[in-house]
């Protein structure tokens, strides 16, 4: 009973997340061309320069400690840990590992492409390459889709509830760790959770998609052996 719950839940938001999936895509293409073309600049810089003169000693010692522990390099190898202790979750492995190297060298590649420079007068941390997207902010929202994706069909409304607000406050958190340590710009860190959300929905999708057309050819053999 509780699997077909779960089937039918996974079915009813298959084509939600394809839509949420679309509009992220397209919002971060449209984000993309504003902070190629200037548009973001200012809120960008008055995002900054509010933070910066906020800082207090505290909130940088937990901020320091949010961007470290949820740092990409240590969300993926609890991520990778999890899906290989968790297989049991049918269809899960080869998604979160496709979602997650993907993520990763999307992160890369966008870089390498946009080779926005990062905002050198406000970081209070050492960070090297380029700012858009935040990797961090990209890792983290794919993580959490990720862990939503997994969860959301076994469990009830509240559960889901409280799931959907731990993952949203952990993305939330990282990216405002960013934004405060002057490791990023505003901009940087809404465009890593669009890119991560779109790709995730992607991935979702077309593993989905494989996994559909794989079933009737396995379904065929037992009644080809009759």
């Amino acid at each position: 009973m509780a699997t077909d719950r779960a089937r039918r839940t996974a079915a009813a938001g298959g084509g939600m997340d394809l839509v949420v999936g679309i509009a992220c895509g397209l919002g971060f293409v449209a984000l993309a061309a504003l902070v190629c073309g200037g548009a973001t600049a200012q809120a960008d810089g008055a995002a900054l320069a509010l933070v910066a003169s906020a800082r207090t000693a505290w909130l940088t010692r937990a901020f320091l400690l949010v961007t470290n522990a949820l740092s990409p390099m240590v969300l993926v190898a609890v991520a990778v840990m999890a899906t290989l202790a968790l297989a049991l979750f049918r269809g899960r492995v080869l998604l979160n590992l496709i979602a997650l190297g993907g993520a990763c060298a999307l992160d890369v590649v966008l870089k390498a492409a946009f080779c926005r420079p990062r905002p050198e007068a406000f970081m209070l941390v050492a960070e090297s390459g380029y700012s858009f997207p935040s990797g961090h902010a990209m890792v983290c929202t794919t993580v959490a889709a990720l862990a939503w994706l997994a969860l959301r069909p076994r469990l009830g409304a509240r559960g889901r509830a409280i799931l959907a607000a731990a993952c949203t406050a952990s993305v939330v958190l990282v990216c405002a760790s960013r934004v405060y340590l002057g490791a990023h710009y505003l901009s940087d860190v809404a465009a890593g959770v669009l890119a991560a959300l779109a790709w995730v929905a992607l991935a979702h999708r077309l593993v989905g998609r494989a996994g559909r057309m794989a079933l009737p050819a396995r379904g065929t053999r037992p009644a080809d052996a009759r």
